[in-house]
């Protein structure tokens, strides 16, 4: 019964995968498809580094700029993998442009 429970509460796509285990036992599905979800969350979690480290203010304003950077930060933190506040910081200001040259140059000595 619990097993069904499982498999019915499922999307398509992960209820196919299951299946095809030829899974009989609840907590046998339970494994697999935390399993499943695991990956999807790490490489979830290593694009969205990628992104605080690789983003530019480019054309943004400052306010849109880090808003999308403390979004980014805070699915990190959502899914347990914290950013650190110093880390964070330091991708801010690599994102600068040469506009905010002198003010980067402040703030990272202070760093």
């Amino acid at each position: 019964m619990l097993l069904s429970w499982i498999l019915n509460s499922q999307s398509e796509d992960v209820m196919l995968q299951v299946i095809d285990c030829e899974i009989a036992l609840a907590h046998e599905a339970w494994n697999l498809i935390a399993n499943l979800y695991g990956a999807h969350n790490r490489a979830k979690n290593q694009q969205c580094r990628t992104k605080i480290q690789t983003a530019t203010k480019g054309n943004k304003s400052m306010t849109e700029y880090l808003k999308y950077m403390k979004e980014m930060s805070d699915s990190l933190s959502a899914a347990g993998n914290k950013f650190s506040k110093e880390d964070l910081i330091s991708c801010v200001l690599a994102g600068l442009n040469s506009v905010c040259l002198p003010i980067t140059t402040l703030l990272e000595d202070k760093i």
